[in-house]
């Protein structure tokens, strides 16, 4: 993948600003969103991490690694960042990412900064709960 992904949808696309800047995209085959969601937080990173995975378009806000956002255009996720996170683990592995780089103060925050590693291993264990109940 030559270029970043860019975002279709309409109220996805609202969040950026001019002053974001792409510095890292590629294909969620290479990597895993687990493995993203640990450069962001170990590498304490701001900016925005856009995700395009069968359609569904997500969206999360970082400030110093921290998740302070998260909207997705699945109906079920909505404006609920850890449902959103879920989602995306949940789903086979494919897709696209694109981390746009921008100023903390232009991250939009729909909450407290959250442990971005605890958001992840939390979606893991319901997970794990989930697959147990069914087998």
């Amino acid at each position: 993948m030559s270029e970043p992904k860019r975002p279709h949808d309409e109220r996805v696309r609202a969040f950026l600003a001019p002053e974001f800047v792409a510095v890292l995209w590629g294909e969620l085959v290479a990597v895993h969103a687990t493995e993203l969601f640990g450069m962001m937080s170990q590498g304490r990173k701001t900016g925005l991490l856009f995700i395009e995975r069968r359609g569904v378009e997500r969206l999360f806000g970082f400030v110093g690694g921290e998740l302070v956002f998260g909207t997705s255009t699945a109906g079920t996720e909505a404006d609920d960042a850890p449902a959103a996170v879920l989602g995306l683990l949940r789903e086979q592995p494919g897709g696209a990412f694109t981390f746009l780089r921008a100023p903390a103060a232009k991250i939009p925050r729909a909450f407290p900064p959250r442990n971005t590693q605890h958001v992840v291993l939390d979606s893991l264990r319901k997970l794990d709960e989930t697959s147990r109940l069914a087998g």
